[in-house]
């Protein structure tokens, strides 16, 4: 996050002694004009990847998980499109599609619990709208922080298995969610018309259930409200805006 940041910081000092056309303004400058349309490609990234170096002992993850092995992914990528209906302020649609991936070797809760041979898949299609906010720095109309509100409805589905002398063997299950949120986020202009961006989630609630299958027929049900009041370094969004 603070490399993120720090990047962010140096390529606006850069665009600014390219000498672009966006001046610094006063303290209520317009970052983005009223009838601004913008479209913006954004994604997210992280890998785990844990295990023995030396065939003997696995990770151990603060003294809490022992001999874990395995590898995870979790990723999102998204396209967004908005328009401007007052300075700095804007309505967001949205689509993304996000997954999790986790293929666990071994692993010891405690000593307690052991899992072995998980596989875990969750691919999800998300929409969405919203309201973003611009409040630009410095008195600049080439940085600035903003913040959006935003309310997304998800399906998907998950799968979860072993794999066996007879193949893989687990459940399925479809899965929908209704969520609510506030991203908060920077933004740096490189040029005239195009802009990077850093967000992550902030504050999100809402409410997902699922369907579990064994074979084809409908044999379990699961639901589960949420709400989370913190930074989610997991979702952290990079993304390029082009402003027209």
């Amino acid at each position: 996050m603070k490399k993120a940041v720090l990047t962010l910081a140096f390529l606006a000092v850069c665009s600014m002694v390219w000498g672009m056309d966006r001046k610094t303004g006063n303290p209520r400058s317009v970052y983005l004009e009223k009838g601004s349309v913008s479209l913006s490609l954004s994604g997210g990234y992280n890998h785990v990847d844990a295990g023995s170096l030396t065939g003997g002992s696995n990770y151990s993850l603060m003294g809490l998980v022992n001999n874990l092995s395995g590898k995870a992914d979790v990723y999102d990528a998204s396209f967004s499109g908005a328009w401007f209906f007052a300075n700095n302020f804007s309505v967001v649609g949205r689509i993304g599609y996000s997954g999790l991936d986790i293929d666990l070797d071994s692993s010891s809760l405690m000593s307690t619990l052991e899992l072995n041979n998980k596989h875990i898949t969750r691919p999800m299609l998300t929409v969405g709208v919203g309201v973003r906010g611009y409040l630009p720095l410095f008195n600049s109309k080439i940085v600035a922080l903003f913040g959006e509100v935003r309310l997304s409805g998800g399906f998907g589905s998950t799968k979860s298995y072993s794999v066996t002398e007879r193949g893989k063997e687990g459940t399925f299950s479809d899965v929908n969610e209704i969520a609510l949120g506030f991203y908060p986020g920077i933004s740096v202009f490189l040029s005239d018309h195009v802009a990077l961006e850093i967000s992550l989630p902030l504050l999100e609630g809402g409410y997902s259930w699922d369907k579990e299958y064994e074979g084809q027929i409908p044999a379990a049900r699961a639901a589960h409200a949420f709400g989370n009041f913190k930074p989610n370094l997991l979702k952290l969004n990079l993304g390029i805006v082009f402003n027209f």
